[in-house]
């Protein structure tokens, strides 16, 4: 008999043996992080969840098959207007059509648990080599809204040799925010908000502004900027995931966002911020620096790549609506 309930914490180890046989696990393209740590860090992420989220599985005589994760995005939501939320996880065996039926089951009932909790938009990110799920999504009536280019620049790795050209980088400053904010309102037009076209272009931009804003009051581990003449033209966030090191023994920097002012575009700008970015992590002894960009937004990867990042993975990113716009 199978049936769909909610996992406990006591019961989290019923899902090792569907984790360690799951082929898409997190961080699996990373050269030299073992099979054994990457399923401890996606049970370390359900066990997360489990606190303030939603877990289901799906079990049947022979133990459980499939694993969901549902998560509210109380931050998102402020800034739509609207109760936003996320499937995190969506898991299922390795057999294809085993997967789609299982994921298929799976999906109905997580979405049928986020109409219950009042969540009107879901979001989910789907590796592009899951076949299964990405059927499984477009099935029940998830659009695909853009495509992730996941790069990595290992700092074992030299970096580039860059001329400044007339460029500043610099650590920002408090007064910084206003003219960052000035030249990023209507910069970051390639995402998944902005296609999404039932979210207004007006609140897609004040998210990245916000996001922005957030960053400077300290959620960011560090920002750096570009100015000529003494006029900022370009900024680079950068974070360090802590909990990465936990499980890999290694520490990974994400380039949390980069921007470049319409107006100092194609000068060298991203390409000194990233390397500059680059230098500022490897004094802070990270051994890895990820980084993601929409696959449309060609001018980004090319300056992804002659920093020397390479391009590891892609994925896909997909929107579904419910209630009143379902």
């Amino acid at each position: 008999m199978s049936q769909i309930v909610c996992l406990c914490q006591e019961d989290l180890l019923e899902a090792r043996p569907l984790i360690d046989n799951y082929p898409f696990l997190p961080y699996r393209q990373i050269e030299g992080l073992s099979r054994k740590a990457l399923s401890e860090f996606l049970l370390a992420e359900l066990r997360d969840i489990l606190t303030n989220g939603y877990v289901g599985v799906f079990k049947e005589a022979g133990g459980l098959k499939g694993i969901v994760s549902l998560k509210e995005l109380p931050w998102d939501s402020n800034v739509f207007g609207l109760q936003m939320g996320r499937i995190a996880h969506l898991i299922g065996p390795s057999d294809y059509k085993e997967s789609l039926s299982i994921c298929n089951l799976l999906l109905a009932f997580i979405l049928q648990v986020s109409k219950e909790k009042g969540i009107r938009h879901l979001y989910l990110r789907v590796d592009t080599d899951d076949l299964a799920l990405i059927h499984s999504v477009e099935e029940v009536g998830f659009r695909l809204m853009d495509s992730i280019v996941i790069s990595i620049f290992d700092l074992s790795w030299p970096l580039k040799s860059m001329s400044n050209q007339g460029i500043v980088i610099r650590a920002h400053q408090e007064g910084d925010l206003e003219r960052v904010n000035q030249m990023a309102n209507g910069l970051f037009n390639f995402g998944r908000f902005h296609t999404d076209p039932n979210l207004s272009d007006e609140k897609c931009n004040e998210l990245y502004l916000k996001w922005i804003e957030r960053d400077f009051q300290g959620y960011a581990d560090t920002i750096l900027v570009s100015e000529i003449d003494g006029i900022v033209n370009g900024f680079v966030i950068c974070l360090i995931d802590r909990d990465f090191e936990l499980y890999f023994k290694k520490r990974l920097g994400v380039i949390d966002l980069v921007g470049v002012s319409r107006q100092a575009q194609g000068r060298g700008v991203g390409s000194l911020l990233l390397n500059s970015a680059l230098k500022w992590f490897k004094e802070e002894r990270v051994d890895l620096v990820k980084a993601g960009t929409m696959i449309k937004n060609y001018q980004a990867i090319r300056i992804y790549q002659k920093t020397g990042f390479k391009i590891v993975g892609t994925n896909f990113s997909f929107h579904k609506w419910l209630g009143w716009k379902d």
